[in-house]
């Protein structure tokens, strides 16, 4: 009996594997469901732990290689420093731009502002109009009249860094709960 329900796992395993393979490819629940022959709850639940777990090791991934960048850059700096206080100007240069990368890589920039021209607001439209018919294929019309009021709130445009969270992806995806009346 331990030998079937050992197949079952490494099975379900293999299955969730591949669910999330082809989530990350970019393939919708529904056609997922398709190709395995799956129904679309059953994909959907499948897929979230498995992103969530991407997600989580991506985010620790990236904050330890943050750290070990301040780090290069700590010794980088230790290294030229006699050069900078006997007054070398090329060492003075390099210490301020490992200075703005330092800066720069762990936020302590003030965002710079930027103005959108026409042009751009013409893209941005296009953009958010296929993005909402990609949406639609996928999520409620509540869900997307929500991310449409994200586009749309009036905020500046930084030139910062953006993580983006997967997690908020498969929480959007998530069907919601019908109410009884």
């Amino acid at each position: 009996m331990t030998s079937e329900t050992d197949d079952i796992d490494r099975a379900d395993e293999a299955r969730r594997y591949i669910i999330a393979k082809r989530r990350l490819q970019g393939r919708t629940y529904q056609d997922i469901a398709g190709e395995l022959d799956l129904p679309v709850s059953l994909i959907r639940r499948e897929a979230k732990p498995a992103l969530e777990s991407l997600c989580e090791t991506s985010l620790a991934e990236a904050s330890q290689q943050r750290c070990i960048e301040a780090a290069r850059i700590d010794a980088a700096q230790a290294a030229i420093w006699p050069s900078v206080e006997a007054g070398s100007l090329d060492a003075v240069d390099r210490f301020v731009k490992l200075s703005t990368r330092r800066c720069a890589l762990l936020g302590l920039d003030a965002p710079t502002k930027h103005e959108v021209s026409g042009e751009v607001r013409y893209v941005l439209q296009n953009i958010k109009d296929r993005l909402t018919m990609a949406m639609a294929e996928v999520c409620t019309e509540e869900q997307i009249g929500r991310v449409l009021i994200l586009l749309d709130a009036p905020r500046e445009i930084e030139a910062t860094p953006v993580a983006f969270d997967v997690r908020s992806m498969v929480e959007m995806d998530e069907p919601e709960k019908e109410q009884e009346p």
